[in-house]
């Protein structure tokens, strides 16, 4: 029985000796299969459309769903930023409260 970073190692390596043989698309072809998948039932949940339709539109939903994505991870970061900025101003406050204290001391 490995240890948990052995195996976590041992499971790198064995990631990087396929990622040697095989080619890129060919290693994440399921991958995005189903992941399309996922948007043609979504668009098309009772099989209507032609295939190309609904395969247009499951391109468009993706797209939607990426640019959705991109929005979050971009308010993630403003606030993120924001909680930074203010913890900095408050250490400076703090720091210029304890400079003012000591002096008058």
């Amino acid at each position: 029985m490995f240890s948990q970073s052995t195996a976590k190692l041992a499971g790198r390596i064995g990631g990087f000796v396929r990622a040697s043989r095989v080619p890129r698309e060919q290693l994440t072809a399921a991958a995005r299969a189903g992941f399309l998948a996922r948007f043609e039932r979504e668009v098309d949940p009772e099989h209507q459309l032609s295939t190309e339709e609904r395969r247009r539109r499951a391109e468009a939903a993706r797209r939607a769903y990426m640019a959705r994505l991109a929005l979050l991870s971009a308010q993630s970061r403003r606030k993120s930023q924001a909680r930074k900025e203010r913890a900095t101003v408050a250490t400076v406050a703090e720091e210029v409260r304890d400079a003012a204290t000591r002096s008058s001391l």
